[in-house]
């Protein structure tokens, strides 16, 4: 599965990290003295990570579970030793807000992404920059890495409709995919690096409101998935690389034959936007996050919802299940992020901040015992949950 990396909502930003790990990051407005809270069936114990001077926009660990990556509006990137929270090195270079970080599959690389209109490559070991990826018509919104950790796939701004692949160990371009005819939300790869899909549309623009599939050796559009009625926000493949789920801002989120490019299930339901679907370990269960405020489960096969989680009180940014597809995590506007049983639908744990942003990024670890929050004050903390 193809690790995907940054995109924004309105005024706030979402991130997806790591393997099977979805964050929500939110904008920072201040800073206040925090009291920390986390609520549900059990006491769990905290380490801070202290040294971000702004807020922290992501948090991914790193594939051995060794190391943590932040990201922060004090415009610099972060790794940290996830046992003894301490610091090992800053990421200096970028110019404005960092808004997000994540490392390659073998954990010896890390891209990050910033408002200052480049993404760089970095390498983890010594914390030294190794290349910068600018894209020629403005900043980059998104970026996924494949899953061999050698392509990053990064979007250009709103006006731009381009996506570029790049090569991670050299920098250098390798293809742009052009033919959108609005603006591009997602692209994230296939789980054989062979194809790349991309969202795109806005209804506002009135232009094409689809998802498209691209071959990545020849930079060639393969197919079109045409049927959605407002902006495709969120494409991601399944983990067999034979169905693709988009989700849109008509309120529904869609299955597809990755080969044909024809619509198999409708997931009807939400009353409101969604932004983000992701997929269970096993493939076999979808997870959508939308403005009504709830998070929902549907069946990969027959597109019948399963699960429902109720709970906060405003849009639900963000939801991803833990490694074992057992829990999920949810990061909404309504500052908090929870922790739910899957197959009870039952809410284990609230985590809160009094802060004006709250928790604004999780993330699970890769075993599932811990989860990574980062938040509007600086402040990021690993919480051991077993």
């Amino acid at each position: 599965m193809s690790k995907q990396v940054i995109f924004p909502r309105t005024f706030n930003y979402y991130f997806v990290s790591g393997f099977f790990s979805l964050t929500l990051v939110l904008l920072s407005s201040g800073f206040v003295l925090p009291e920390i809270h986390a609520q549900g069936t059990s006491t769990l114990s905290f380490t801070e990570l202290k040294g971000h001077t702004d807020s922290v926009r992501s948090v991914a660990y790193s594939p051995d579970g060794m190391k943590i990556v932040s990201a922060s509006r004090d415009n610099t990137a972060r790794i940290w030793d996830a046992n003894s929270g301490k610091e090992l090195h800053t990421l200096k270079g970028h110019t404005n807000n960092v808004t997000c970080a994540d490392f390659t599959p073998d954990g010896k690389k890390i891209v990050t992404i910033s408002i200052d209109d480049t993404a760089r490559i970095w390498d983890v070991d010594s914390g030294k920059e190794l290349h910068t990826l600018k894209h020629p018509k403005g900043m980059h919104w998104y970026a996924a890495i494949s899953p061999d950790g050698k392509k990053v796939v990064t979007i250009g701004s709103f006006f731009d409709a381009t996506v570029r692949i790049w090569d991670i160990d050299s920098g250098n371009e390798l293809q742009i995919l052009s033919g959108h005819t609005g603006p591009v939300w997602r692209a994230t790869f296939s789980p054989d690096g062979t194809r790349v899909v991309t969202g795109n549309g806005h209804k506002d623009y009135d232009t094409a409101l689809e998802a498209q599939i691209w071959d990545v050796k020849s930079g060639k559009e393969l197919k079109r998935l045409t049927g959605h009625r407002e902006r495709v926000y969120f494409v991601i493949f399944t983990p067999d690389g034979k169905k693709i789920v988009t989700a849109s801002w008509d309120n529904t989120a869609r299955i597809w034959d990755a080969e044909s490019g024809r619509e198999l299930k409708r997931l009807s339901g939400h009353t409101d936007v969604l932004y983000s679907v992701n997929i269970s370990p096993d493939g076999m269960k979808i997870l959508s996050a939308s403005r009504d405020k709830t998070a929902r489960i549907w069946d990969v096969e027959s597109g019948r919802e399963l699960q429902r989680f109720i709970g906060h009180t405003k849009a639900v940014g963000s939801a991803t299940f833990s490694p074992d597809g057992k829990r999920i995590i949810t990061v909404s506007d309504d500052k908090t992020t929870r922790l739910w049983d899957v197959d009870s639908g039952k809410e284990e744990q609230m985590f809160q901040e009094n802060t004006d942003e709250g928790i604004s990024a999780a993330a699970f670890s890769p075993n599932g015992k811990k989860i990574v929050t980062g938040s509007g004050d600086g402040m990021i903390r690993i919480w051991t949950l077993e």
